[in-house]
């Protein structure tokens, strides 16, 4: 394999980009029954709070969406929402396939930009 002899190198995310990505995913391929790319458009700051709720660091997550992967095209923006990016639609049918198996397992931002009423709220 490639990636073991260092001819190729190949890109491995760090954990916080990997829940990253499994959170735009989820957000931007809402129905696993269509094609993964080229989604829905998904709001930036719905995947930055939601990240930073389950103790995320933001600036790590916006570095995430902003730049690792951008470069990777993984995701693009386009003013405040994001859209899977040009990889997702190179992904392998076997990725897409076991995602789609465990679609609704993957960390996903509220629907709305309303949060969960806390615990005791009234």
């Amino acid at each position: 394999m490639p990636e073991e002899t260092a001819a190729y190198p190949v890109r491995r995310l760090s954990p916080t980009q990997s829940l990253t990505f499994a959170m735009c995913l989820a957000a931007g391929w809402r129905d696993v029954r269509r094609p993964v790319y080229p989604g829905e458009p998904f709001d930036r700051a719905l995947i930055i709070d939601a990240l930073v709720d389950i103790g995320a660091d933001s600036k790590t997550v916006k570095d995430a969406l902003d730049t690792e992967l951008p470069l990777l095209l993984l995701v693009y923006s386009e003013g405040a929402k994001l859209h899977l990016g040009a990889a997702v639609a190179a992904l392998p049918d076997t990725f897409t396939e076991a995602v789609r198996r465990m679609h609704d397992h993957l960390p996903r931002p509220p629907e709305s930009g309303d949060h969960p009423p806390q615990e005791g709220a009234p």
